[in-house]
């Protein structure tokens, strides 16, 4: 076995080793004084070993029970197996349950012996692959436990792959985290969503992850500049000065601008983890004193990442394109907007270029704010527009009853539409690093919200959408739920803002993990309630975390996420519009 491979298992193991859930029968808990990776302190559990002559049921419970174990340990689940046991592969994955059940037991033969299978019937609600990506599933499952007797102690035999979470246990231990690779050009960081346990070892989990590569069916989405030859040598220990020192071995041959970007993608990885301060990137040996040029610190490589300027909100006051982003309005001389016969624009990156969309929705006007260079495009229902960093504009809308993307600028494109020809869009989103869009969309008397991947080439050239997948909500894991959403913006590259109905019929503002592992908003979070002013409209500011909401009666509200939403003063807004 490679030393990836090995790393790989090894990372797998121990992240799922604190995270398989059971059935305690006893409890014993205290709290951990120091904080274990992302500024938490979770609880420790120690779980007990197998008892003397204990049924085989008991067994199965303690096993479960043992995988719970924290700080991570897989040394009390092994006493629980047979001698001879089958390998038990713990890297299969994690499942997600919320209640467990002992179902039956009967025997069955193991060579020339008689054992017990045990059969444990679960309450599924979501799985982790072997690098923790995230995937709902809401159903019942039924998992065998095969036992057979050693030394007179009923020991597990076959154990089923993977392992086994509570809700609970996933609630208070995993965390999301965000792995950087680049999109196919090679230009800008992706990121892509992951769960891990809390620990000690989450900045080695991270990169073991980060230096394994996107997985097989994010080939086409996502580019990692780590060579294949490349290896992670040992942990990824964080000094008390948040120093992390990160030795890889295969980059010594590699091309300058190749190394760039490993560097570029260690640093966005790392720099999610609040006590690392600074990255010692270096190959195997000896350390040596590092000049400051060998340091990498952790607010570096924001070339590859999106422009940190955010000069949004703007906001259609009558016939003029303001500005909000002072929390007061600022007219912008924009005469691509006359006489109030628009519904919806945006602002270009910088500010100097704007598309509009006419009341009718039939017409899309895009032209620099100083009206030169006027382009007219025609649609059907176009939606608001959508400017992306790479100076395109996306037209959406519905042609001959499907609906239809397109891209305008120095090259217009219309990609490939994967899963929507029955689709009925009423708002469209579009991530920063342009590796991920949004939909409100209405199908088959439903209305929801779908996530779904950009697929570009290493031109930067844009040649589809993926197929959408629905953003879980009202599932067992999440903490809020809503219906009727309305609309959907972007608060970086993980998570989308959505304007819906909560559950008590109100309006609010929802704030949800791309992956569907979470939704949090309304009144059964712990941030501020929105007014019930028939909200209408959500833009999120990606870069301090300030939501603005268009309320029905044409004021604006806007939060910074913790504190209450206060009104801006401005009164007759027909559209809102982050820049691109």
């Amino acid at each position: 076995m490679n030393t990836r491979r090995v790393l790989a298992w090894l990372l797998v193991a121990v992240c799922a080793l604190s995270a398989c859930g059971g059935i305690p029968d006893e409890v014993r808990v205290h709290r951990v004084e120091a904080d274990q990776g992302g500024a938490e302190s979770p609880v420790s559990y120690q779980p007990a070993g197998p008892r003397q002559n204990a049924t085989p049921d008991q067994v199965v419970r303690g096993y479960l029970d043992a995988m719970l174990a924290y700080p991570v340990s897989s040394g009390t689940a092994e006493q629980f197996l047979h001698p001879d046991a089958e390998p038990w592969d713990p890297t299969a994955g994690v499942v997600v349950y919320r209640a467990a059940s002992v179902e039956e037991a009967r025997q069955v033969a193991i060579g020339r012996d008689i054992g017990l299978e045990v059969v444990v019937r679960l309450q599924e609600q979501a799985r982790l692959d072997r690098t923790g990506h995230y995937e709902p599933s809401v159903r019942t499952r039924t998992v065998s436990f095969v036992l057979r007797r050693a030394d007179g102690q009923w020991r597990i035999e076959v154990a089923p792959p993977g392992t086994f979470v509570t809700d609970d246990f996933f609630a208070d231990y995993y965390r999301p985290f965000d792995l950087y690779f680049f999109d196919p050009s090679g230009s800008r960081v992706v990121a892509d969503p992951v769960h891990l346990p809390l620990g000690d070892q989450v900045a080695t989990a991270l990169v073991t992850n980060l230096v394994a590569g996107p997985r097989e069916q994010d080939a086409g989405t996502l580019r990692s500049f780590v060579p294949d030859a490349a290896r992670l040598r040992g942990s990824v220990p964080v000094a008390p000065d948040g120093l992390a020192d990160v030795v890889v071995d295969g980059l010594a041959d590699v091309p300058s601008d190749t190394r760039d970007r490993v560097s570029a993608q260690l640093v966005w990885t790392l720099r999610q983890l609040p006590e690392v301060r600074t990255l010692r990137i270096r190959p195997p040996g000896p350390v040596v004193r590092a000049e400051s040029g060998d340091l990498e610190p952790v607010g570096g490589w924001g070339v590859f990442g999106p422009s940190r300027a955010w000069a949004g909100p703007f906001a259609l006051l009558g016939g003029a394109v303001v500005s909000l982003a002072d929390g007061a309005p600022e007219v912008l001389e924009q005469r691509v907007v006359q006489g109030g016969d628009v519904e919806s624009f945006t602002v270009a990156p910088g500010g100097e270029s704007l598309a509009a969309v006419t009341s009718s929705g039939s017409e899309l006007v895009v032209g620099a704010v100083s009206g030169q260079g006027r382009r007219r495009v025609s649609g059907s229902g176009l939606l608001p527009p959508v400017w992306d960093a790479s100076g395109r504009v996306w037209a959406v809308d519905r042609a001959d009853g499907r609906a239809r993307v397109r891209l305008l600028g120095s090259q217009d494109a219309t990609p490939s539409l994967a899963g929507w020809p029955r689709l009925e869009p009423l708002s469209f989103a579009l991530s920063r690093d342009q590796a991920r869009y949004a939909l409100v969309a209405r199908a088959g008397g439903r209305t929801q919200v779908l996530v779904g991947r950009v697929l570009s080439d290493a031109q930067d050239r844009v040649t589809g959408l993926s197929v959408p997948r629905p953003l879980p909500s009202g599932t067992p894991l999440v903490t809020a739920s809503f219906t009727s959403p309305r609309s959907v913006s972007f608060a970086g590259s993980g998570y989308v803002v959505v304007a819906a109905t909560s559950v008590a019929g109100e309006q609010q503002v929802f704030t949800a993990r791309v992956d569907g592992s979470s939704v949090t908003g309304g009144r059964s979070s712990d941030g501020p309630t929105l007014v019930d002013v028939d909200a209408r409209q959500v833009v999120a500011d990606p870069v301090t975390g300030r939501l603005f909401v268009r309320a029905g009666d044409g004021t604006v509200w806007q939060t910074d996420g913790a504190a209450a939403w206060t009104r801006i003063d401005v009164e007759g807004v027909r559209a809102l519009a982050p820049t691109g």
